[in-house]
């Protein structure tokens, strides 16, 4: 029983030891706020290792997006080079022991939406958080400085040209239209122009471009698609007034 108390103050000691400092503010952009917290994992005779967790929040009531441009490889295809920084943010322990400093890397969620301009769209999903972390060291006592850079703009989707491609359309859709399922399949006809395939209980319909973001139904004008680049949807309308919202499985 004395055992047990004695040793209290010894795991209460440890827990208070490892236990993380309050948050700390680093800077802003875009409505997207940057902080960190630490936590000291170990004394050294002479230095101290640290645990960094950085945090990203979009405090936006929307959700915001940057641009990674893509190469055209040899085959035909795009891809994000090994060259190209897909980060938004970096964060940095400036007083660090390592040989070439500290980094901490932020990096969006990575997105099926490309751009006519050939980059493809990373994301921070509204009221969500982008975190990383990282273990380094300083000098025996000193306090960690930590500061943040933001390497890309950040912006709503209505300031990027969504791209249809097959990345985006190609596959399984459903309505909420009686929970229809369909296949989608975007191409080019015998004239070059843009073109959806519908598929739907064994038969198939027609869409063809007629502007950026909207499709008219071949042989049926009373049919209409209109994409929505925020969440990926199709739109289908009729003059009649029906409307059913198509969204990818």
């Amino acid at each position: 029983m004395n055992l047990k108390i004695s040793l209290l103050p010894l795991t209460l000691f440890f827990y208070s030891f490892l236990q993380a400092q309050d948050k700390v503010s680093l800077n802003n952009q875009d409505g997207i706020h940057v902080s960190y917290e630490l936590t000291k994992l170990n004394e050294g005779s002479n230095k101290d290792t640290y645990l960094a967790v950085i945090k990203a929040e979009n405090k936006n009531d929307y959700d915001v997006f940057y641009g990674i441009p893509l190469v055209k490889q040899a085959n035909g295809t795009t891809s994000i080079s090994i060259l190209e920084n897909k980060l938004f943010a970096q964060s940095s322990v400036r007083n660090s022991t390592g040989l070439f400093g500290d980094n901490i890397n932020l990096t969006g969620h990575e997105t099926k939406l490309f751009t006519n301009d050939n980059k493809i769209l990373y994301t921070i999903p509204k009221g969500e958080f982008i975190t990383s972390e990282k273990e380094f060291k300083v000098k025996k006592g000193v306090k960690p400085i930590l500061t943040n850079t933001f390497l890309m703009s950040l912006k709503s989707i209505d300031n990027f040209d969504v791209a249809l491609n097959e990345a985006t359309v190609n596959g399984d859709w459903t309505s909420n239209c009686g929970n229809i399922q369909m296949a989608l399949t975007i191409g080019k006809n015998e004239r070059g122009e843009t073109v959806i395939q519908q598929l739907i209980n064994g038969k198939q319909n027609l869409w063809k471009k007629a502007t950026s973001n909207t499709f008219e139904k071949v042989n049926d004008i009373n049919a209409k698609l209109s994409y929505n680049k925020q969440n990926n949807s199709f739109n289908y309308s009729t003059t009649d007034g029906v409307s059913c919202m198509w969204t990818k499985k």
